[in-house]
């Protein structure tokens, strides 16, 4: 096929670029543990408190996809306890970021509420986010010619990102739009507690993929 996937160092196939287009905004913009905390982040402390997260999303699932496209993939079909114990290590990691959102609505006397995340956690977070890997290793699986070498990867890195950011930015327009209805502590205190509850439950699905 003339300018196919196998071709996209010198040219895209534009059916292509639609079908990952397609692919990484759906799976960006359909619930998980990530648009979670997007909303929650956005909603409690406006687009600039989700602004650590974003910023870690990318470097997190871009490294991602370098790995999985250099053979973590094989490694993990190799070795499948590996993953096994990784989903619940991201399990256990998805408890602790639950109950820094959680926290985060009952700030102690004398000390100022803020974002209950960095870029360095959001990186983190994305390593232990099974639906991450689920995500990429398809996306890098269907579209990514590794064996064309680091040009595809890195092509594939871009487009990924670059499609799935505006699903992701979605969930933090939505949340500075809630924010207007987050007015009192009591109000905070039941979207915090409701949105660190939806946090875990994001979680149980993949853990038994």
């Amino acid at each position: 096929m003339p300018g196919s996937v196998g071709a996209y160092p010198v040219g895209v196939d534009l059916q292509l670029l639609g079908l990952m287009a397609i692919y990484s905004f759906v799976t960006a913009v359909s619930p998980g543990p990530n648009n979670t905390v997007l909303l929650t982040l956005s909603a409690r402390f406006g687009h600039k408190g989700a602004l650590p997260h974003l910023v870690g999303m990318v470097i997190g699932l871009s490294v991602m996809v370098i790995a999985m496209s250099a053979g973590l993939g094989a490694f993990f079909t190799a070795y499948p306890a590996v993953y096994e114990v990784m989903k619940y290590a991201g399990f256990a990691y998805v408890l602790y970021m639950a109950w820094r959102i959680y926290r985060a609505a009952l700030p102690q006397p004398g000390e100022e509420a803020g974002p209950p995340t960095t870029i360095g956690r959001a990186t983190l977070f994305q390593w232990v986010n099974p639906k991450a890997w689920i995500v990429i290793a398809t996306f890098v699986t269907a579209y990514v010619p590794v064996e064309l070498g680091a040009p595809s990867v890195l092509i594939a890195v871009a487009m990924f990102i670059g499609f799935t950011m505006p699903g992701a930015i979605l969930w933090v327009v939505v949340g500075t739009l809630l924010s207007r209805w987050l007015r009192t502590p009591r109000s905070q205190k039941v979207f915090t507690t409701v949105m660190a509850l939806a946090l875990v439950a994001s979680m149980v699905p993949v853990l038994f993929l």
